[in-house]
């Protein structure tokens, strides 16, 4: 028995170490949040209508106006943008990713004055028909 008694002390000790090395992750990943998907180039989104001169005028008299109030095309004074944009060719109806307008507004040296929003409700005009309201 005195053989024994360390034995089994022995294997109960690596028995412990054995259940004390197993261990729960108990860290879970959560799943990523889904974003909304971005409609930013999509042409079949769902138009809805924007007053130009409630919602894209203010942003003309805000932003641009500054320079672009008859000396440096496009005049976009009150009276005058809507004609200076559709007769310059500033927006083709209904495709801004043609419009000078948005391709400005966007990626061009006119992208630092206007906010991702307005850039968006601009956008969203443009697809609507860019009509004069």
């Amino acid at each position: 028995m005195k053989h024994l008694t360390p034995k089994l002390l022995l294997l109960a000790f690596a028995g412990l170490l054995m259940l004390a090395s197993c261990e729960y992750d108990y860290y879970v990943i959560p799943p990523e949040p889904v974003e909304p998907p971005d409609t930013t180039n999509d042409t079949t989104a769902v138009v809805d209508t924007i007053s130009f001169a409630q919602e894209i005028i203010p942003i003309f008299n805000a932003k641009c106006t500054v320079c672009h109030s008859g000396s440096t095309a496009p005049d976009l004074r009150e009276s005058k943008a809507y004609n200076a944009l559709k007769n310059g060719n500033f927006v083709v109806a209904n495709e801004p990713d043609n419009s000078a307008l948005y391709i400005s507004l966007k990626t061009g040296s006119m992208k630092s004055y206007i906010s991702a929003s307005e850039l968006k409700l601009i956008r969203r005009w443009i697809l609507a028909g860019a009509k004069n309201d």
